[in-house]
């Protein structure tokens, strides 16, 4: 049998009947590993199969919270990509406090709201190196981006940030301070509902 997916020329850390120890090589047929080794599996490359070359990445079996941030240092990962509730492991399992996140540069997080005390304190464990992003799968995924300096303010984190570099937004029929925010039909996907935006005359999306 051939590999759909062969990951290559990194350091791949398996589990099961494929042990603890890193890899360099990593074969998937459908939803199974196919086997963990060394160059021997590129015997399993077909014409169908897709490489990825990780060129030295390391690429983790799941996400453990008393290990994760060990790997982050291990590695010296400079971006790290992670929801709300991993966010909240990290810092009631003790690891945001002991990591040692000398590389890190951004901590992105999104897919879900973020309550306003765990990103007090982590932006209190690790300083300016959250990034927000905004959005939904249909229109398009990030519409806005809440930065590392945007952060800094404590008045902005209850904000979904600016708008990225391929959206344009508006907030329209604002009331008591509020309103609704609606994107450009050329980046919405049929799934929104079209709203009148008055500011501009034409079709936009709601979200």
């Amino acid at each position: 049998m051939k590999a759909d997916l062969l990951l290559r020329g990194g350091a791949v850390h398996p589990l099961g009947r494929f042990g603890a120890r890193a890899v360099t090589h990593l074969a998937v047929a459908g939803q199974r590993v196919l086997a963990a080794g060394g160059r021997e599996l590129d015997g399993l490359r077909g014409p169908g199969t897709r490489v990825v070359d990780l060129e030295g990445r390391a690429v983790l079996p799941g996400f453990d919270p008393g290990s994760y941030l060990d790997q982050v240092a291990r590695y010296r990962a400079t971006e790290i990509n992670l929801v709300p509730t991993m966010l909240g492991m990290l810092v009631t399992s003790g690891a945001a406090e002991r990591a040692d996140l000398s590389t890190l540069r951004a901590a992105v997080y999104g897919a879900s709201p973020m309550p306003r005390p765990l990103v007090e304190q982590v932006l209190e464990l690790w300083g300016p190196r959250l990034v927000q992003y905004y959005g939904q799968t249909e229109a398009p995924l990030c519409i806005s981006v809440l930065d590392r300096h945007d952060h800094l303010d404590r008045e902005l984190l209850g904000s979904c940030g600016s708008p990225a570099v391929d959206a344009e937004v508006a907030v329209t029929a604002a009331q008591h301070g509020s309103g609704i925010l609606v994107i450009s039909d050329e980046n919405a996907g049929p799934e929104l509902a079209p709203v009148l935006c008055a500011a501009h005359a034409e079709a936009w999306w709601l979200l």
